[in-house]
């Protein structure tokens, strides 16, 4: 299943997160969130145990920026602030619990 756009634009720090997707994984019972950060795609692992969504990590969504140095410090940068992340993320739209919702059932946010 392609990822489901979200919002193009959400306000994080100094930079915006933009073209955020939302894309749930069943069989791994993920939750990817796809987005621009600082012109480089990223992508948030987040996973369902009980009935918790949790985030687990960001990762560099292109293997070509593997070896891209900018794209290595900002994937520590947004793991470092992956709580306030998740949360912009979960509170820009209510369309955000709509997916969940649909996609993954209730469920409590970390």
């Amino acid at each position: 299943m392609p990822a489901t756009p979200y919002v193009r634009s959400i306000s994080f720090g100094d930079a915006p997160l933009e073209d955020v997707a939302l894309q749930y994984l069943p069989t791994q019972r993920q939750l990817v969130i796809t987005f621009y950060y600082q012109g480089i795609q990223f992508a948030c692992m987040c996973l369902k145990t009980d009935e918790e969504l949790q985030p687990i990590r960001v990762v560099n969504h292109l293997k070509k920026d593997d070896h891209n140095m900018r794209a290595r410090f900002l994937v520590s940068v947004l793991n470092d602030r992956l709580t306030e992340l998740f949360r912009a993320v979960s509170t820009a739209s209510a369309s955000f619990r709509t997916y969940v919702r649909r996609e993954i059932g209730e469920i409590n946010y970390a």
